[in-house]
């Protein structure tokens, strides 16, 4: 798991864990699952979804772009060389 974050509004909010790009180089996705709840100092208790039906609501999936790509070598056809000496 990456992060969490919230979106809050009075006492009850959205919570959501974001987990790692699907892929380790170029583009993936990301999901997560999304919850209604309500937090309690540090306690979060889950509520019925319907709790925050007026709150905006994270989505539960998003694209993401992983950038540890590894070094690749190319290679190409032998040509001419000039040099001057």
């Amino acid at each position: 798991m990456k992060s969490a974050r919230s979106v809050f509004d009075d006492d009850k909010l959205w919570f959501a864990v974001v987990v790692q790009c699907s892929v380790q180089c170029g583009n993936g996705t990301q999901h997560r699952n999304v919850y209604c709840a309500v937090t309690d100092g540090n306690v979060v208790n889950i509520r019925p979804a319907v709790d925050c039906y007026n709150k905006p609501r994270m989505a539960e999936k998003q694209e993401c772009v992983a950038t540890d790509c590894p070094m690749v070598w190319f290679t190409g056809a032998y040509g001419e060389v000039c040099a001057k000496l």
